[in-house]
């Protein structure tokens, strides 16, 4: 089968110089790997002449010639002009010639006279690609007809001869890549941060270590040997957090990398606070063959934070209202392309509080709601203006920059020790989750979403609905109730929307607002 598009030179594809080139054989000595394929062709189909050429884009180049007549014996290459083997490569079959001064097809090529080259039978070296690097030949001074047997074993001889080419590079790679290795785990050995390589399961059977550097085994006072074949489920204890290690499978499954924060365990039983990243290995298929993670011990460097906020917090008590407001400016930041007085997400805020009132939260619970939905969409921030306020349709690769707000809503407001920030980043990601499952970015569905995500998506819906947009007009309240109806059960839970339904009149008090 062809490798090369039939529109390609195939003597001048880049992909088939360039497999030719992997090779590294061209311009090299003669080797015995590779003389005795020649050696063979002539003992056993009775030539005077063999040799193996590598075609490149102006020359072939003999890697082993055995019988060249003067005045090519000893040359190790020849122009293309004076080739038969650029039409194995260009036709990429064998060229089998009884007596080239009768045939069309090569009666033109100088070798003729200037070589003698009467009888030819040139087989294609194939690289795996598919690509032909090159021919391996038989070549007399007289017309012959080449049997079936002459060819059959021609046949096998440059197959034979195309394997040692890709061994060869097999070979070669294999150092290359042994020696990275090498490279690697040295480095690695030496990080003042845990490194740690597992194997590729994720749930059942769970993932179990491979390799660790010093680095890891002093974090967690485990020896190398108490390391290796066990599972990384070995650091967990009561305190590790189970929606974190949640959110990395399912980061895991999705073929993706996933980075967080949680509390390990020493073999000692002490707690410590790590920092760590994930990223998987794949291979040509894309699917992992390993997990690497590196870590990194923060216990001191939260318990320092844990201070220095308490020191902050004793100190600034009277800047608490200081406090609300950034956090109101942030929320108005994120609207503020489409919404420059800020009210749709004081809207959001007041709707989502009456929400959760009506399903019997506590008081703290509902203020909590109310600051943190007015920031869900602080994300936008980091959405460009042009797609953010474009009035037409957008397309798929705009839309899903738009759903990127959820994440970088996440990101913004993450890291906080506050439990309103820690809500409001919870609230960012989860609320355009739907009840269904069909909502992104995570694809959650029904409990699975956040109650304060679900809260605030049917608060925010309905008030986008209702107030006039860049991209749309305002709907009237009683359609826009009725859609949130309709949606109950689908993209809203429809506990939340019954809710909502009870509390309508106040509803629509807050969404008259200006």
């Amino acid at each position: 089968m062809s490798a090369h598009d039939e529109s390609i030179d195939p003597i001048t594809d880049p992909q088939r110089l360039t497999e030719l080139e992997r090779t590294e054989l061209l311009d090299t000595e003669p080797e015995e790997a590779f003389d005795r394929y020649p050696r063979l062709v002539r003992r056993t189909v009775g030539v005077p002449v063999a040799f193996i050429s590598l075609v490149d884009s102006s020359r072939q180049f003999f890697k082993s010639q055995l019988g060249m007549p003067e005045p090519w014996a000893g040359r190790r290459q020849t122009p293309l002009s004076h080739s038969f083997c650029k039409q194995v490569v260009n036709d990429d079959a064998p060229l089998i010639v009884d007596d080239a001064r009768g045939d069309e097809r090569v009666c033109d090529n100088p070798a003729i006279e200037e070589l003698g080259v009467v009888a030819y039978a040139g087989f294609p070296l194939r690289a795996a690609s598919g690509h032909v690097l090159g021919t391996l030949c038989a070549v007399g001074g007289e017309p012959r007809a080449w049997s079936d047997h002459d060819l059959a074993i021609m046949r096998d001889l440059a197959d034979a001869a195309a394997s040692e080419i890709e061994l060869r590079i097999d070979r070669r790679e294999r150092r290359a890549l042994e020696q990275w290795r090498a490279v690697m785990i040295t480095a690695m050995a030496d990080l003042p941060v845990g490194v740690m390589i597992t194997s590729p399961e994720i749930r059942n059977p769970p993932p179990t270590i491979e390799w660790v550097n010093d680095a890891l085994t002093r974090m967690t006072g485990f020896d190398r040997e108490e390391l290796i074949g066990a599972t990384p489920r070995l650091f967990q204890g009561p305190n590790t957090s189970r929606e974190t290690l949640d959110r990395l499978v399912a980061a895991l499954e999705r073929g993706e990398g996933y980075e967080d924060e949680t509390v390990n365990y020493r073999k000692d039983g002490q707690p410590y606070d790590v920092i760590w990243s994930i990223r998987p290995v794949v291979d040509e298929s894309g699917r992992p063959h390993h997990f690497v993670s590196v870590q990194q011990d923060v216990t001191a460097r939260n318990r320092q934070r844990e201070e220095l906020e308490q020191a902050v917090e004793a100190r600034t008590a009277e800047l608490s209202q200081s406090y609300a407001d950034v956090l109101d400016r942030l929320a108005t930041a994120g609207e503020y392309r489409d919404d420059q007085t800020g009210r749709h997400t004081e809207r959001v805020g007041a709707v989502a509080a009456l929400i959760a009132e009506e399903l019997g939260r506590s008081e703290n619970e509902r203020e909590i709601l109310r600051k943190g939905a007015r920031l869900h969409d602080v994300g936008k921030i980091g959405i460009p203006d042009g797609v953010l306020l474009k009035p037409g349709k957008l397309t798929e690769a705009e839309f899903e920059g738009i759903k990127s707000h959820t994440t970088i809503g996440e990101r913004i407001l993450s890291g906080s020790r506050s439990r309103l920030v820690q809500t409001a980043a919870l609230i960012a990601r989860s609320h355009h989750e739907r009840w269904d499952g069909r909502g992104y970015p995570d694809g959650l569905a029904g409990d699975a979403v956040p109650l304060f995500g679900r809260i605030t998506a049917v608060a925010d819906v309905l008030d986008a609905l209702t107030h006039e947009r860049p991209y749309k007009e305002a709907w009237p309240l009683a359609a826009a109730f009725a859609e949130i109806e309709r949606q109950g059960g689908a993209q809203f839970d429809p506990q939340v929307v019954d809710a909502l339904g009870r509390r309508r009149a106040e509803a629509e008090a807050i969404l008259r607002r200006e």
